[in-house]
């Protein structure tokens, strides 16, 4: 079907080059690596030295966990009986009871992360690093040219690869684990940038290699004990990065198990409740929303996708959303970015209420009628979604001094259509599913949705190769397959009109 669609004009083979440098006139600066007294991690370009585990802050517990009802009853107690030593000493027994590692009574928990303390890794997995002059080189591109996968990935911090790599080359103190894995992995989606558009910095490096030891690295990372077990944010990115480099690496079920283990990460950070950030600095919290829901969207996604429960559960979450940017040019990437976090949520009612274990088991007639409150909830979606792409309009982009770039937005954001006729489709599949029902005889209300999808796709692919170029063509098949051949798959052939 791909190879059968041609274009009037030749193909690109690379992606088409929109960037617009920041500025016109002012020179991009030198990042400010070489800070005196600071040599790098190694002389022979390789990450090396102890683990570097910064200190955790407690462990979330729920109002109804034996900790916070232990310290409500001691602080009770402790009112009424302050002058008795028994009770005291009794109080301060269960405190070391509870935990040996406890932050005013209250378990962080972390110290059973291993069977044994003694047993946690004393240094860093060996981790060859690129050179420092490339590094500098591409950062200083990265100042004066955002990157497009960044901005698609929900990745707003633009220069936070500038400071995790200054810290990882020019250490002042030691380095996590974390830190390595997110800044191969921030180094990865960017220099996947680069070779797509061609971008003629690349030349006079071995490019392959660099991103073949990128890939390597962030597999190292996301694939250790600690970056799965131990919860902090640096894990939480880099397993984000993971999550993002397997689903495009057409691998759903290691996106799952990644993404799984950062939302135990979020979780037990308590990003998931609005309290937890309260006493954080406002750009702090701002930045754990934004990780926490990136992680949700995904989540539900896959959960749906692969049919499985997901981890996370609204009826414990009370976190708001993110602030939207107040830079003009990428206010409308943070409007999309929510405006899929309510999908997200739909995905997730889709699934909990038509394919969990209890769904399944509700009557035809019960079944029917969430479809159709389901599918009431899911159209005026698109109609939300259709204003957020009127504000990315390139009359209004023309108009905005630091351009972030409408045509990639369309790019990136092209498939929406596909992804709202999928779940539409998901949806109306499950009339015909249920307690002793499963028949591949579908409604009308779902071959419409399905047809719909296909049409969106024949419309958008010529898009893509348009501006994509013929050489990327192979993760567009990957994620349509993945993540719209899989919902319609009854229907092994589809007559379009």
């Amino acid at each position: 079907m791909v190879k059968n669609i041609s274009l009037n004009e030749p193909e690109p083979t690379h992606m088409v080059d929109y960037r617009k440098p920041i500025t016109e006139n002012k020179p991009a600066e030198t990042p400010n690596f070489r800070q005196a007294g600071y040599s790098a991690s190694s002389s022979d370009g390789m990450a090396s030295g102890s683990v570097s585990t910064p200190a955790p802050p407690p462990a979330f517990e729920g109002d109804s966990s034996f900790a916070t009802q232990a310290v409500m009853a001691g602080e009770l107690i402790a009112k009424q009986g302050q002058k008795s030593n028994e009770i005291l000493d009794a109080l301060s027994s269960l405190k070391d009871l509870m935990n040996t590692s406890s932050i005013d009574g209250v378990s962080t928990g972390f110290d059973d992360l291993y069977f044994d303390p003694d047993e946690k890794p004393k240094s860093l997995p060996e981790m060859e690093l690129l050179p420092a002059q490339f590094i500098i080189t591409i950062l200083r591109k990265l100042k004066e040219y955002p990157s497009v996968h960044y901005l698609a990935y929900a990745m707003r911090d633009q220069m936070a690869l500038e400071r995790i790599c200054q810290a990882v080359y020019f250490p002042t103190e030691p380095v996590s684990l974390g830190q390595l894995t997110t800044m191969h992995g921030l180094l990865l989606f960017l220099l996947e940038e680069y070779i797509a558009l061609n971008d003629p910095i690349l030349n006079g490096w071995d490019i392959t290699a660099f991103l073949s030891l990128c890939q390597k690295n962030l597999h190292i990372g996301c694939q250790s004990y600690e970056i799965l077990a131990v919860p902090h944010v640096d894990n939480v990115k880099a397993l984000t990065l993971g999550v993002v480099f397997a689903q495009l690496s057409s691998k759903p079920l290691l996106a799952w198990t990644l993404c799984s283990a950062a939302a135990r990460h979020v979780f037990t950070l308590g990003y998931h409740r609005e309290r937890s950030l309260k006493s954080d600095p406002p750009k702090v919290a701002d930045e754990k929303r934004h990780l926490f829901w990136s992680l949700y969207g995904v989540d539900k996604n896959l959960s749906l996708t692969l049919g499985r429960a997901s981890n996370f559960q609204d009826f414990d979450i009370d976190t708001e959303y993110f602030s939207v940017s107040e830079t003009e040019g990428i206010a409308p990437w943070d409007h999309a970015s929510i405006t899929f976090i309510s999908l997200g949520r739909l995905q997730g009612m889709v699934y909990e209420q038509l394919y969990s274990a209890t769904a399944l088991k509700k009557s035809q007639a019960e079944r029917h009628a969430l479809i159709g409150n389901l599918d009431a909830q899911l159209r005026p979606w698109l109609e939300q979604w259709r204003e957020v792409q009127s504000q990315m309009s390139r009359d209004v982009m023309a108009a905005i001094d630091i351009a972030y770039y409408s045509e990639y937005f369309d790019l990136f954001f092209g498939p929406t259509d596909i992804i709202y006729y999928s779940v539409q489709t998901t949806l109306h599949r499950a009339a015909s599913m249920g307690e002793g029902v499963h028949t591949t005889e579908i409604t009308a209300a779902c071959f419409e949705a399905a047809t719909k999808g296909l049409h969106c796709h024949l419309k958008f692919l010529p898009v893509f190769k348009k501006k994509m170029g013929s050489n990327n063509m192979d993760s567009y098949v990957s994620w349509f397959v993945t993540h719209y051949v899989s919902q319609v798959f009854p229907f092994p052939s589809v007559d379009l009109p």
